[in-house]
């Protein structure tokens, strides 16, 4: 028997059917995988410390300036030694007496012949002075740990106090991100989740990332929340350390930060 194919109107009504169908279908798909991820930019943030000064004299020259990387015990400022020589000999003198007197009381705790107050004032009187001797012992300051000098707040010259920042320190092996989540997309992350970093300086590069703290209060929290609406607009502070890979990352950099939100769901159900 003799099989005639449909009308070409029906036949066109067909293809575009099915065309619709497949792209209905790529769409689905498409949208479910956005809804499996998120995607929220960020600055790339280096872990920093101040460093300070220790005692009151002259700064006598900066070895180390902004942007510099340096090194793990590399000298970045020298104080005046001629101002701190003084200040040093009388730190000197007073932890020679602070030992020579802590050593007699202890002594005489050991014999019975004073009492254990007498004794323990005697021990903070030499712990006191061991620590002051301590802070002149070197008129150098060094870096801390590897990193990149992000501030320098005073020049050769200037009289400096105790406690005053000299520089800032950045660590340049590991950076951070901070991004700010609602709290419906907060129950689907966890600690140790991975992340990927992308840097709008380098299209092309990907960074991977660990989320490594999750905010336990939110932020911008009405004082009264009534509605549904209203509670979703709260955000939390989320924290993703990333690898600095051959330092590129720099302080203040914007990136955007990807986080896969199927992975904790394959965790759970691997439980």
């Amino acid at each position: 028997m003799e099989h005639k194919l449909p009308p070409l109107k029906v036949r066109i009504i067909i293809l575009l059917t099915l065309t619709l169908t497949g792209f209905l279908i790529y769409f689905l798909i498409k949208n479910g995988e956005e809804q499996n991820k998120i995607e929220i930019s960020g600055t790339i943030e280096l872990k920093e410390i101040d460093i300070n000064s220790r005692l009151t004299s002259r700064v006598k020259s900066i070895l180390a300036e902004e942007g510099d990387k340096v090194k793990e015990g590399q000298v970045l400022l020298e104080l005046n030694d001629a101002v701190t020589s003084s200040q040093k000999y009388a730190a000197e003198v007073a932890f020679n007496n602070a030992t020579k007197n802590f050593e007699r009381m202890k002594n005489l705790y050991k014999s019975g012949s004073i009492t254990e107050q007498q004794y323990e004032a005697a021990l903070l009187n030499y712990a006191t002075a061991k620590a002051n001797y301590s802070i002149y012992d070197d008129a150098q300051i060094k870096a801390p740990w590897e990193g990149v000098i992000l501030k320098k707040y005073v020049e050769v010259g200037e009289l400096v106090s105790a406690n005053t920042p000299l520089l800032t320190l950045g660590d340049i092996n590991e950076a951070k991100v901070t991004i700010y989540l609602p709290l419906p997309v907060l129950g689907k992350i966890k600690l140790g989740q991975s992340a990927i970093i992308k840097i709008d300086a380098f299209k092309n590069k990907i960074y991977k990332g660990v989320i490594s703290n999750i905010a336990n209060e939110a932020e911008f929290t009405p004082k009264n929340i009534q509605t549904k609406d209203e509670r979703i607009k709260q955000v939390y502070a989320v924290t993703v350390k990333v690898k600095n890979e051959n330092y590129e990352l720099k302080q203040g950099m914007e990136c955007d930060v990807i986080i896969d939100l199927k992975e904790n769901k394959k965790d759970d159900n691997n439980k």
